[in-house]
């Protein structure tokens, strides 16, 4: 009869408090390696923090878990996309309530930035700004350039040069040592 063995995965071979580190890190502690430290059930936390944060087996398995979880650059367009689109138009009544059991069953709960309550005890949405995402997607395509604009003004003292020294820099040799300008790189000067 063949004898069966099991292979441990990373996390499992962590123990129960790192364990329980990488589960509250990434669940309730929101990233907050001393407050995962807190749930996990460290006496000193922000110490413990540190040193389960040291440890190359946690490391491995945090590092899978955000692989993970984490969107490619095409899920992250396609997310933005989403956004700009706004399709939750049709969820959005007339007199402006929210079809939020709606948005859940269609799975656009994504769209929702936030819900809250109002002074009058009504349901409040929010949404993600569909501007916002045409920019961010306007950037991604390039459809958009940030530019800063200014002068440049360069100044040699050519008078001051010999022949010899126009002679080098006519060459490409570079700038020479100037009276006045220092390190012989010019006088450069960039005003905004």
């Amino acid at each position: 009869m063949a004898r069966q063995v099991k292979v441990l995965t990373d996390y499992e071979r962590l123990t129960l408090k790192q364990r329980t580190f990488v589960d509250a890190y990434l669940g309730a502690a929101n990233g907050g390696k001393s407050e995962a430290a807190r749930l996990a059930g460290y006496a000193n936390a922000p110490q413990a923090a540190t040193e389960v944060w040291k440890s190359a087996a946690v490391q491995r398995v945090l590092a899978e878990r955000l692989r993970c979880w984490s969107l490619t650059a095409e899920e992250v367009i396609a997310r933005l996309s989403e956004q700009a689109r706004a399709p939750y138009a049709e969820y959005i009544g007339e007199d402006g309530t929210v079809d939020v059991a709606g948005l859940k069953q269609a799975g656009l709960m994504r769209l929702v930035k936030k819900i809250a309550r109002d002074r009058s005890g009504n349901t409040a949405v929010e949404f993600h700004d569909p501007q916002a995402a045409l920019v961010q997607l306007g950037r991604y395509h390039g459809l958009f350039t940030d530019r800063t604009e200014g002068r440049l003004r360069v100044e040699h003292a050519f008078a001051d040069w010999t022949d010899e020294a126009l002679e080098r820099y006519a060459r490409g040799e570079g700038l020479p040592l100037v009276a006045g300008l220092g390190d012989g790189s010019g006088a450069l000067s960039v005003e905004p």
